[in-house]
């Protein structure tokens, strides 16, 4: 699993599910106030629900989520979702209450929609 600094979205509607309250705030700070939207979901099936009813462009989605599998889950919005871009974050117990763990977001990996390389000039 790579560990990359969270990523930037800008003017987009951020859906974030975790049952950590702890990532949920990190994950929330980093985006705001760049995101128009971002609602916080405690779990996969109630992140699911929001998805239905309302323009997503991100879902933040932890794997440990209590209800429902994050990688079927993952899949399923993908199938049902194609526009809706998906990064799973990889969070444990030891980061969320270590003392240092304010300064270290969770891991993610970025799912959904392809990612481009940055343009860079070599001249």
């Amino acid at each position: 699993m790579t560990t990359l600094p969270m990523p930037t979205y800008s003017g987009e509607q951020v859906l974030v599910a975790s049952p950590s309250s702890v990532v949920r705030q990190r994950v929330l700070e980093s985006l705001q106030p760049r995101a128009r939207l971002v609602k916080q979901t405690s779990g996969g099936a109630e992140a699911l629900s929001h998805l239905e009813k309302g323009p997503w462009q991100v879902l933040f989605l932890d794997r440990r989520l209590p209800d429902l599998d994050a990688e079927e889950l993952s899949k399923t919005v993908r199938q049902r979702y194609p526009e809706v871009e998906v990064v799973l974050l990889d969070s444990d117990r030891e980061s969320e209450t270590s003392p240092t763990s304010e300064l270290q977001p969770p891991s993610w990996t970025h799912h959904g929609l392809e990612q481009r390389a940055p343009h860079t000039n070599m001249g």
